[in-house]
This record gives C-alpha cells, structure tokens and sequence, in this order.
C-alpha cells in the first residue's frame, strides 16, 4: 500500500512538474512571437500650425525725389554712383557723378555752333540788304528809262517823225511800265517777307537762339549737376539709373526718405501660404512681430494678391520700435490654430497613411489578452506633430503608436511600455 502511495505520489510531482514546464515554455513562446507595442490615450484637441514668414519690407510715407530741374536736350553720362539702395547718407554727401569730359566738349562744339550762326546770320544781313539795294537801283534805272523814253515820244510827237515809229516806242514804253510793275512787286515782297536765298532772318535768328539755350543748358548742367548731392540727412530708397547709363533729366533720378520710421510692414508670400491664409487671417487677424530678439503684437490688415505677387500687410502699435531696423531681420509669425478635434493622434500612430489600430482587452486562454482593431480613418488638419482625425475615432480610445513588428487585425499583442496620455 505505502508502495502504491509512494508511486502515485511521484507521478503527481512528474505531472505538476510538466504543467508547470508546459505553461512556463508557452508563455516564453507566446512572449517572443507576440508583438510588442507603444500605445497612448487619443484625445482631443486643437491643431498648432505656426506660420514663419521671412520676406518682409517696410513702406515710409515720407518720400521725396531727386531730378534735373527739367528735361534737357543734351543728355548726359553717369560716371560714377556713390550709394546704394538702403544707404543712410549725411548732407552733401556725393550721390552721383557725371561724366564732365563729354559736357566740357559739348559745350566747346556748342560755342562753336553758336558763333557760326551768328556769322551766318551776319552775312544774311549783309546780303539781304546789298540784295534790295541793287534792286531798289534797278528799279529806278527801269524808271528813269521810262521816263527819257517817254520824253523822246512827246517830242517826237510834235516833229516829222513817223506815227509808225512812235506807235513802236509807245509799245517799248508800255513793256518796261509793265517791267517796272513787277520789279517793284518783286522788291516788295522780299523786303516784306524777308524771304531770301531760301530762308529768312528770323529763321537764322531761330537758330542762334536754339544754339544759345542748348549752351545755357549745358553751362546749367556743369555749375549745377556734374556732382548729384544729398540735400539733408537721409536714407536712399531706389536708385533709378545705372553707371554708364545717359541720363536727360525725364525721370527721377533718385528717391530718398527723411524718417526711418516705417508706417506699414508688407510681407511677400508665395502662393501656397496665400491660399492656407486668404480665408484664416480675416478671422484671426492676430500675428507675431519678430525682431533682433524682441517679439511685438502686430495686426494683419489685409492679404491680397496682385499681378507681381500676393502680399500681406501688417500694422503694429509704435513704429518708433523699428527705426533702424533691418527688415530682413523682421519675421512674422502667426499661430494658427485649427477647429477642435474630438481626435489628435501622433502623425506616426497613422499606419499606410488611411488606417490606425485600437487596442481592446479580452479573456483568452491563458487569462486577459490584448488585441489590435484595424480602423480607416478620415485625416483633417495637421502639423508636423499630430493629425486630427475627422472619422474613424470619437476620442478616448487606446491606439498603436508603435510595435516592434508588422502587425495585422485582430492580433494579440503586448505592451512594453505605460499608456502614455497625449
């Protein structure tokens, strides 16, 4: 009997033994083959997009220009310019040179010019009047001929001489009458016209005078604008000509502000941040004026998009702040917030781009168990962080963030780490 006890007894121990070492061996298995996953706690929320914005400028209402008092015929060359776009320039500073080389050269042929003219008018007088004086002498020579012809007929008239002869020297006489008519009529019309030789005295006198101002001009333009000068301290804003470039006076030549104080800040942006702000800022003008490591509230205007670019233009407070200050050294930030979700989940808990995975507690065979629920989602907005799920999920459930391993619906896993609130 003790023998039958004792054997009984040691094939208990061998089974217990083997049920432990069974169960031992499959929990190592179950261990090792089972997925080990990161899970978190999906909650609600708003989404944070933080818009940089770098390409900023400033507008000045105190603008003033800097030109030629008027448009000259002669132009003249750009030598040498002595600032640049954004300079701060003291009172006489030299802005701009031209070439005087090329004035002092225009202005010895003008000279020359000139007093050719003034010869050629000269000698027209001289002419002209030497002109109606052998007229005027013609003239009369055609009437004292006239006249002694005349006399020879009444002589004749009262003498022997034939009425045949004296009918031929009344015809010569009547001929040179009608001579003299045009003779007078011809002197008179170039004394009252001053027509001669082509021209007139007044056309001569025309171009000395166009020579006179073409060389008051360029005297103007030497005593004047040979040296272009800052008339008060002040900031260059545009410089519109280039070195080597003639230059007439029709345009500006510089543009130049008093204060550096702005009055409005214009930020350029492309179209995508266009298209995401257009709709955003008109509710949320809000934004973030940033600078030399100081940040300002500022308010968003308006955003508009015109032919040479879109832009958004910002008001703040005190321009007095950004006096001096470097515009490529200015960012504007605007903190955008999205609608609230009733879902945020880490970008990386998204699986394939379209899906997540729910964790759910059951009992299996060896006790409780956790298992992975494929669901397709409805992706909103996001950021580089998170992503607000529109379907798929009401908040509050646990969800894979990450697994050792590819994992598939309805499988077992294991967590190895807390679930971790968002």
């Amino acid at each position: 009997m003790d023998l039958k006890k004792k054997i009984a007894k040691r094939i208990t121990i061998t089974f217990l033994l083997l049920m432990i070492l069974v169960t031992f061996s499959s929990r190592t298995i179950i261990y090792f083959t089972t997925p080990k996953v990161v899970t978190i706690k999906v909650q609600g929320g708003q989404i944070s997009n933080d818009q940089i914005i770098k390409d900023v400028s400033f507008s000045y209402s105190e603008s003033f220009s800097i030109k030629f008092d008027k448009q000259y015929q002669t132009p003249i060359r750009v030598s040498k310019i002595n600032c640049k776009e954004g300079d701060l320039v003291k009172e006489n500073d030299i802005l701009i040179t031209f070439d005087s080389k090329d004035l002092l050269d225009n202005i010895s042929q003008t000279q020359t010019d000139l007093s050719r003219a003034m010869q050629d008018l000269a000698d027209f007088k001289k002419e002209f009047a030497r002109y109606l004086e052998d007229e005027l002498a013609a003239i009369n020579d055609k009437s004292d001929e006239i006249i002694d012809m005349q006399n020879t007929i009444n002589t004749n008239k009262t003498s022997s001489e034939p009425i045949q002869d004296i009918e031929v020297s009344e015809r010569q006489v009547e001929k040179l009458k009608r001579e003299l008519v045009r003779m007078q009529e011809d002197y008179n019309s170039v004394r009252n016209s001053g027509q001669f030789n082509g021209t007139t005295e007044a056309e001569k006198q025309k171009d000395i005078n166009k020579k006179q101002s073409e060389l008051d001009d360029l005297n103007r333009l030497l005593n004047n604008y040979i040296d272009i000068k800052a008339p008060i301290d002040c900031t260059i804003t545009k410089i519109y000509i280039q070195e080597g470039q003639d230059y007439d006076g029709s345009t500006q030549l510089i543009d130049y502000r008093i204060s550096n104080i702005p009055t409005k800040i214009i930020a350029t942006i492309g179209d995508d941040i266009y298209n995401d702000l257009k709709d955003y800022v008109t509710l949320n003008p809000n934004c973030k004026i940033m600078y030399q490591g100081t940040t300002e509230d500022g308010n968003i205007e308006r955003i508009e998009r015109k032919t040479d670019g879109n832009y958004m233009y910002v008001a703040m407070e005190s321009y007095e702040r950004l006096q001096n200050v470097n515009p490529k050294s200015v960012n504007i930030k605007i903190e955008k917030k999205s609608k609230n979700y009733n879902a945020l989940i880490p970008n990386e808990a998204i699986f394939q781009d379209s899906y997540v995975y729910i964790v759910n507690e059951q009992t299996g065979f060896l006790g409780k168990e956790l298992v992975v629920k494929k669901i397709q989602i409805k992706k909103g907005e996001y950021n580089s962080r998170v992503t607000g799920i529109e379907e798929g999920l009401t908040g509050y459930e646990t969800i894979v963030k990450g697994t050792d391993r590819e994992i598939t619906d309805g499988q077992r896993v294991m967590i190895n780490n807390k679930v971790a609130d968002q």
